[in-house]
């Protein structure tokens, strides 16, 4: 298990411009295949690993809680490259989860990865 627990997640699902047709057809297609509890899940049971995957690409310790942000939105932006190359659903959702990180995440909860990230960083780096 990991040392953060899933959470409350929540997942919106909606047109960039509102159109009531498409309204419907999320709402059905949600009501149908659970879309956004399964993205949910998705976030519950994956972010940590996520998070621990990309913060070993950071070969440094982070000084401030601005160069993680600025870190997450360039993941955020890779992902988000990849999706359109590949357009697989599952990977939608982690690019969303990296920019939430990046631009949403409370300072506590974004704190709490810049300290988990410095003290592995430190550990691995100890003379």
């Amino acid at each position: 298990m990991d040392t953060f627990p899933g959470g409350d997640w929540n997942v919106y699902i909606q047109p960039e411009i509102y159109d009531v047709i498409v309204e419907k057809k999320i709402i059905t297609w949600d009501r149908v295949f659970k879309v956004k509890k399964r993205y949910v899940n998705e976030v519950k049971e994956k972010h940590f690993s996520w998070m621990k995957s990309v913060l070993k690409k950071h070969h440094t310790k982070f000084n401030d809680l601005n160069e993680f942000r600025e870190f997450m939105k360039k993941k955020s932006l890779e992902f988000s490259l990849d999706v359109k190359d590949r357009m697989t659903p599952k990977l939608y959702v982690k690019t969303i989860f990296f920019e939430y990180m990046a631009n949403e995440a409370s300072d506590k909860y974004a704190d709490r990865f810049v300290q988990f990230h410095n003290a592995m960083y430190m550990g691995n780096n100890a003379n």
